[in-house]
């Protein structure tokens, strides 16, 4: 969520934007807009990307809505954008769930979802591109989490490398051996194989929907909640009051954002 001088910056700004506009009031869409220029950085709808990138930038996206879209325990995507934001080149909006502690089947989820943009690109071009270094930053450190520090690896067991108390910064011995060090590594290699492969299975099963998703992606640059509806219908395991819907074609909230910062 948004400190309170976040939501200060994002009055001001939409106040701006609406200012920009002619407007005289500041409407639901001009605080959309604010949030995503904060978050996400100003447009630059003139860089220039070629249509075979836009495509693959496309098909990126819409991975990543679409596993994430089937998973049950991965957060659902609230918005799409191939429209290029400060570094970035495309983005998504992500409706997080509320919670305290987290299961490995919730972790393994969201781990899936984040590799959905690689194995999209890799079912249905063939190939794989740079584009998704943030995503494998992120499921590399979430990955090792699970086996160094939350003891949710069964070969490593009960264990955890965690140093709550900030000395092992000041060491140079590890706690753990070297044949440990290299079960670790081949314990998050499984794991992050597993996750990757249960997003290649869910977009094999599903390609006919992805395509459909991003074609609309190529064509509206921006896609949301009820895109994703009238591709696959409603998701099974989501409560109905979960999303405030509004006029807009948006949501009612504010939205935390995956911003492929680097890459897509």
């Amino acid at each position: 969520g948004f400190s309170g001088a976040d939501i200060a910056n994002v009055c001001n700004e939409a106040a701006l934007i609406a200012a920009r506009n002619n407007k005289t009031e500041i409407e639901k869409s001009d605080f959309l807009s604010a949030i995503d220029r904060i978050i996400g950085g100003l447009e630059r709808r003139s860089k220039i990307i070629s249509p075979k990138e836009k495509k693959v930038i496309a098909f990126h996206e819409a991975g990543h809505a679409t596993v994430s879209w089937m998973l049950e325990h991965a957060s659902p995507l609230v918005k799409v954008t191939i429209v290029p934001r400060g570094k970035s080149l495309g983005a998504a909006w992500y409706l997080p769930e509320e919670r305290q502690i987290t299961n490995t089947d919730q972790l393994m989820d969201e781990i899936s979802a984040t590799l959905g943009g690689r194995a999209a690109e890799d079912v249905v071009f063939g190939k794989i591109s740079t584009g998704a270094l943030n995503d494998l930053e992120r499921v590399t450190k979430q990955a090792y989490a699970m086996v160094m520090y939350y003891g949710l690896n069964e070969k490593i067991g009960n264990l955890s490398y965690y140093d709550s108390s900030g000395q092992s910064e000041y060491t140079f011995a590890k706690p753990y051996s070297e044949t440990t060090a290299k079960l670790i590594d081949e314990e998050v290699h499984k794991l992050i194989d597993k996750a990757y492969q249960q997003a290649k299975d869910i977009l094999i099963t599903h390609k006919e929907q992805l395509t459909i998703l991003a074609t609309k992606l190529l064509e509206k640059e921006v896609i949301y909640r009820e895109d994703l509806v009238e591709v696959f219908g409603e998701r099974p395991f989501e409560p109905d009051n979960k999303i405030i819907k509004n006029n807009n074609n948006s949501q009612d909230t504010i939205k935390e954002k995956d911003n492929h910062s680097v890459d897509f």
